[in-house]
């Protein structure tokens, strides 16, 4: 899952990784100053929008490069950075000084430049190759275990195994979403209980990785999805059933899925008489 990853993978493409990017923080907190990761993260993400030419989101990177300065620059803050003394003088200097409400975003930016050279560089040296070298090492000891289908018994199987450090969890499906598919009835009637059925899967395991996409090929030992090869030592197929009604969407997308729960309670809010066949879920559409 990691084949990409090198003895000499640069900091910033780690970081702009999620999954590699999750497994760094667990492994700053055993093995270097996690300070120093925490702060190349806000660093590049700030980094990301220093040119926006919105006023609020101007507003918010405005706070948080403060916040910068004041969590990881001056001495009295618990994340002060280890980094030279000219280093740290001569930014609180200009910081300071330099550092009115008129002041462009990226001249304040560009005064944390030597501070994120010295943070990187130690990094590089003293960090990446031994994160890589364990990374690895954990990879190739851990259970593989691949989830096909994001179900009920998908994300079930899926969220506990990831507790473990024994497993090394693949789940994937077409959608990037969990979606609750009795309750998703009840949502055709109560289009506000959208939100609330529909999980995002990129966020649901620490450990492991969900990958969106389709299983083009099964092997004894492996299977395809979007053109890479994964590999398992356990296979779990939890791909459910389908109806030949809309109440379990063909489309993927998130935005055509709500669509589709605000047509469905158009036209059931137009009809004069509905008829409910099933005392099951059609009973929890009714009273909803």
């Amino acid at each position: 899952m990691f084949a990409n990853l090198k003895d000499d993978t640069s900091i910033e493409e780690i970081l702009k990784n999620h999954d590699l990017k999750s497994l760094l923080y667990q492994f700053s907190v055993k093995q270097l100053a996690e300070e120093n990761i925490i702060f190349l993260d806000e660093y590049h993400q700030i980094k990301n929008f220093i040119e926006t030419k919105d006023e609020d989101l101007q507003n918010d990177l405005r706070i948080k490069l403060n916040g910068l300065f004041s969590n990881f620059i001056e001495d009295s803050s618990q994340y002060a950075l280890n980094i030279p003394d000219a280093t740290k003088t001569d930014a609180l200097k200009r910081w300071k000084e330099q550092t009115t409400k008129e002041t462009p975003l990226s001249a304040i930016f560009s005064i944390l430049d030597e501070t994120y050279k010295h943070v990187r560089d130690l990094l590089k040296t003293s960090s990446i190759l031994p994160f890589a070298q364990e990374l690895k090492q954990a990879t190739k000891n851990a259970i593989k275990v691949v989830i096909i289908g994001a179900g009920f018994c998908g994300t079930l199987v899926a969220r506990l195994l990831d507790k473990y450090k024994a497993f090394q969890v693949v789940l994937i499906d077409r959608k990037p979403v969990f979606e609750s598919t009795p309750y998703s009835i009840m949502a055709m009637v109560d289009p506000d209980l959208q939100e609330k059925i529909l999980l995002p899967l990129d966020n649901l395991l620490k450990n492991g990785v969900f990958i969106q996409g389709h299983v083009t090929k099964l092997r004894s030992n492996s299977v395809d999805v979007n053109g890479t090869n994964i590999p398992f030592d356990y296979l779990v197929l939890g791909m459910g059933s389908s109806y030949k009604s809309g109440i379990k969407a063909q489309n993927w997308s998130v935005n055509y899925r709500k669509k589709n729960y605000l047509e469905s309670f158009e036209k059931i809010k137009e009809a004069k008489k509905i008829l409910i066949v099933g005392g099951g879920t059609g009973m929890s559409m009714f009273t909803t």
